[in-house]
């Protein structure tokens, strides 16, 4: 069963990705249904430039695009209205627009029927300050004569604009759906980064298990591309060529070991369960995404599950990649205004940068280059599941209970959000995971040689972590506190991984202090509450100290006491996420809340891995177990107590803000797999009955009221996304019922 269905799975995604190379690679045809002059306003829109906008090429070049927006610099977002010049809708026609409809009445961009004057809503949804393109394929029923389009703006420090509407053909139609577009670049992205990964796994030494293969191998692969982002930083050109050698130079290498029939080619195949599981989740997310019609380009993932929706930071690191990916001065650059580039680290961007090199050498548009990075993003982020079952696969010594202890978490919101949202918090979190287990390792390992080997790795995939997001630190601190320990009988193996980490860590640390310096407003928000990301002289420390030295003590415990509540109960309208969410929980249903509260709450998001945890316990009380190996209890107990601490140091350490976003979601990882660890070693039935009852939850208040909400919907990729979470299923649960004593 679990063979066929991933054959019929494996073929849509073929029959998919085949497509989307079709109507990605062939030129669609563009032809302008309004003149320059063919406009109507009515109080105030504003003609603008063309800049880098992400239109297709042929739409840029041609001397009839208008593009019309309801703001200025000196007198911000403004009410009034435009029309275009009635045209003859043929069958697909695409339109440019930006801003914010469909965030009031007032706001919105639509067709209007000459004749009768009907209106009809685009149902676009907000993009902010970027343009995207929205084509729309025609319907007599609407209106048998001439259309027009209109943009209505009711100002009120929100903006909205359109463009010139272009006739197109199917292929200009299909290349703006992701049913077809983002199974073709996830296949790209996928064996770009398969490549290396898996020379890397064959070259190192024999010895190695399949996990802890794996774990190093990823390692590598991400310090590695640090020394990608150096030969970005000195010439684009030089890292394009450079990223399209790594792939090509490893696809022949992985040949010619095959041809030698090479043993170390095996030991490198190894690692395929782990990039089985985290390629089964990727499909399983992509084609849920994937199933969607865009509404709002570049931030449709942002507002799919709304009213939960998140500011533009998902964006950030297909910006970031992409001012390396061209040639200019990227010292100067923000990619997302204010923001600027060393503000966040690059190594998902780097990550990203080697999928889009091959990308382009194979003729992909400049303009599908967000729903590109949106789809290597979520390939690559799905690795976090792989990373996963191999932590727990070597520390408990059993790749049955590690699958089993993974299960719930590819089906819980917070990490299926989080995945697709494509912000790298989740690599993070794996890269985290890595170098918690090189430590662990370090602890138990009989030989020094050994130690400072696990040392040195766990030290790279510190910095690894951090190059992810800074934020994994504080949950890591529990675990450095734990390292003091090995300073008397492995201080050479502290000392290795220190240099690993400095390493590693070292070209992004130049970057900031050489090349673009003062970028630190991210660091002081976080731990001053300090807004003024515009700021480019303030220290840290200048931060602290004004902001602590506004302050008493018994204010500073009433803050701390108040985001203990943020942290594990509800928010409320006075937390710092609400604005994105508006308009402040007035008129949300039940599901909506649910679906903040996950987004936000620690104790909400992980409601059902605690009871389950009770029950674990309960249960356990009532029928003592007999005697069997504490291996188990100890890891469970060990990964609950660090991922508590790591969530909790946040409140201290951090000034406001006190929810999951803000953690180090090492913590959040490492106290889902606890709990769930704890469950399987009372009874592993329990483990299956959570990750049912996380899958029933994710589709009953996640993806079932967001496919509802969608302007529409492809089906196939739906099918993908179904039959990949069944395979996954049976691969993560398979032994559920069975024992789980061995491999």
């Amino acid at each position: 069963m679990t063979r066929l269905l991933a054959a019929v799975m494996l073929a849509l995604w073929a029959g998919l990705a085949a497509v989307g190379a079709l109507v990605t690679l062939r030129p669609s045809e563009y032809r302008p249904l309004v003149g320059p002059d063919g406009w109507a306003a009515r109080d105030f829109f504003t003609n603008e430039t063309l800049g880098g906008r992400p239109l297709p090429r042929a739409m840029l070049e041609a001397p009839e695009l208008r593009l019309w927006r309801s703001w200025t610099p000196e007198r911000g977002a403004l009410a009034g209205e435009i029309t275009s010049a009635p045209f003859m809708a043929p069958a697909y026609f695409a339109i440019p627009f930006t801003g914010f409809p469909g965030e009031s009445a007032d706001h919105d961009i639509g067709l209007r029927c000459a004749a009768s004057g009907a209106e009809r809503s685009l149902g676009i949804g907000r993009i902010n300050n970027e343009w995207g393109l929205r084509v729309v394929r025609s319907d007599p029923g609407f209106c048998a004569g001439p259309i027009a389009v209109y943009a209505r703006s009711g100002g009120n420090f929100l903006h909205v604009g359109i463009g010139t509407p272009f006739a197109t053909d199917w292929f200009g139609y299909a290349s703006q759906l992701y049913a077809y577009t983002l199974p073709f670049f996830a296949l790209i992205a996928a064996l770009s980064l398969t490549a290396p990964l898996l020379l890397i796994a064959a070259l190192l030494p024999a010895r190695l298990a399949p996990a802890p293969r794996f774990l190093a191998a990823l390692t590598l692969l991400c310090a590695g591309a640090m020394g990608l982002f150096l030969v970005f930083h000195v010439s684009a050109s030089g890292g394009r060529h450079a990223s399209i050698a790594l792939v090509g130079g490893s696809a022949v290498a992985l040949l010619a070991l095959a041809l030698a029939r090479s043993p170390r080619l095996e030991a490198g195949l190894g690692i395929r369960p782990y990039l089985t599981a985290s390629a089964l989740l990727m499909l399983a997310y992509l084609g849920f995404v994937a199933a969607f019609q865009p509404d709002a380009a570049q931030w449709t993932v942002n507002g799919m599950f709304r009213p939960l929706r998140w500011s533009t930071d998902n964006q950030i690191p297909g910006k970031v990649a992409e001012a390396f990916f061209n040639a200019g001065d990227r010292a100067s650059l923000s990619p997302i205004a204010p923001w600027r580039i060393g503000d966040r680290p690059p190594l998902l961007s780097v990550l990203m940068l080697i999928p889009r090199s091959l990308a382009r050498l194979i003729g992909m548009p400049a303009a599908l280059r967000d729903p590109f990075y949106l789809a290597a993003g979520i390939t690559v982020m799905c690795l976090w599941l792989g990373v996963a079952i191999a932590f727990v696969e070597d520390l408990a010594g059993r790749r049955r209970l590690a699958l089993l202890a993974c299960a719930p978490l590819a089906v819980a919101p917070a990490f299926f959000f989080n995945t697709v949202f494509i912000w790298p918090k989740m690599l993070s979190a794996a890269l985290g995971l890595i170098a918690v287990w090189g430590l662990l390792r370090a602890r138990s390992a009989e030989d020094g040689r050994s130690a400072t080997l696990h040392l040195t790795l766990a030290g790279a995939a510190a910095a690894g972590a951090a190059l992810f997001h800074t934020g994994v630190v504080i949950g890591l601190i529990p675990f450095g506190v734990l390292a003091l320990g090995l300073i008397g009988r492995r201080w050479r193996g502290l000392l290795a991984g220190t240099l690993a980490f400095a390493i590693v860590y070292a070209p992004w640390l130049w970057w900031q202090s050489a090349v673009q310096p003062g970028v630190n407003a991210l660091l002081r928000t976080g731990l001053t509450g300090d807004l003024d990301i515009g700021d480019r002289t303030t220290t840290v420390l200048q931060a602290l100290a004004r902001t602590y030295g506004r302050i008493g003590v018994d204010e500073w415990l009433g803050m701390k006491a108040y985001g203990l509540r943020e942290l594990f109960l509800m928010p409320d309208a006075k937390n710092c996420v609400i604005v994105e969410m508006g308009p402040f929980w007035r008129g949300l249903d039940a599901t909506g809340i649910a679906r903040i509260a996950d987004f936000t709450s620690l104790g909400f998001s992980l409601k059902f891995f605690f009871a389950g945890l009770a029950a674990a316990l309960l249960l356990r009380w009532l029928r003592p177990a007999p005697a069997r190996s504490a291996e188990g209890g100890h890891l469970a107990l060990l990964f609950i107590v660090m991922g508590l601490i790591g969530a909790l140091l946040q409140i201290p350490l951090l000034w406001v803000c006190h929810v999951i976003h803000q953690l180090s979601y090492v913590s959040l990882m490492l106290l889902a797999l606890g709990i769930t660890l704890a469950m399987a070693r009372t009874a592993p039935a329990l483990v299956g009955v959570l990750a049912a009852v996380e899958a029933a939850y994710l589709l009953a208040v996640w993806l079932v009221p967001a496919a509802l909400g969608a302007v529409g919907l492809s089906v196939a990729p739906l099918i993908m996304a179904g039959l990949a979470f069944a395979v996954l299923a049976l691969v993560l649960l398979g032994g559920v019922y069975q024992t789980t004593a061995g491999k």
